[in-house]
Order: C-alpha cells, then structure tokens, then sequence
C-alpha cells in the first residue's frame, strides 16, 4: 500500500451575503452574545434580547431627518405580523410576543417605502 501526501490548498467560499466587518464607511454587522447589531449609514437597529420568549424590543436610530418610518415584523411566509409608526429619530419598539408562535420573524426598518434594514428574530417557547 503506498500512501500519497500532497499539498492542497483550499480557499475559503466566497460568500458575497456573509456579513463583513469593514473601516470604510459600508454596511457593517456587529455579533454580540444575545444580539445583533446593524448598522448602515442611514440607520441602526438591534432586536434584544434575540432569541426571545415573551417580549423582544427593537432599538433603531436613523442617520438623518426623514418622514414616513415604520418598524415591521413578518413571519417566514411574509406575512405583516406587526407594524409600528416611528416619529423620532431614536427610540425602542417593545413587542410582546405571547400571542405569536415559536419560530422565526424579520424585523424590518422602512423610510419612505423602502427597506433599509431588516434582521431575524427568533421566538422560543
């Protein structure tokens, strides 16, 4: 039996939807232990505590001054779960996830009709 050692090199995949950590002003995502933070830059959002129970807030901050903001919620069939109307440039969204079943949710920030965040939201029971 002869035994064959050869040098392999295998690069790593190339996956343009992974998240990336940049310096140069792009879209960023930033992993803790209990949440996800992201940030573009037009705004913030982070959904803590993720994964939730009972409860979940959203924390969102919008870069600049702007009209007609929503926060939505969505199941994995795209269904509009929960929609909350957003007057500041800051603030939290406590929803109260008794009522909803366990699985999985995308949170959404919207300006003027257009998405310019999103993030999963995971309901446990």
């Amino acid at each position: 039996m002869c035994v064959y050692l050869l040098p392999l090199k295998i690069k790593p995949c190339d996956n343009k939807y992974a998240p990336k950590q940049s310096n140069n002003g792009n879209d960023t995502v930033i992993h803790d232990v209990d949440k996800v933070t992201l940030k573009s830059r037009l705004a913030q959002m982070a959904v803590v505590p993720n994964p939730a129970q009972d409860q979940t807030r959203v924390d969102y901050v919008y870069s600049e001054a702007g009209s007609n903001r929503y926060l939505e919620m969505y199941d994995v069939t795209g269904r509009l779960m929960a929609r909350h109307a957003v007057y500041e440039n800051s603030g939290s969204w406590e929803i109260n996830l008794s009522s909803y079943a366990a699985g999985m949710y995308v949170v959404v920030l919207r300006e003027n009709g257009k998405v310019l965040l999103q993030s999963k939201l995971s309901v446990v029971r």
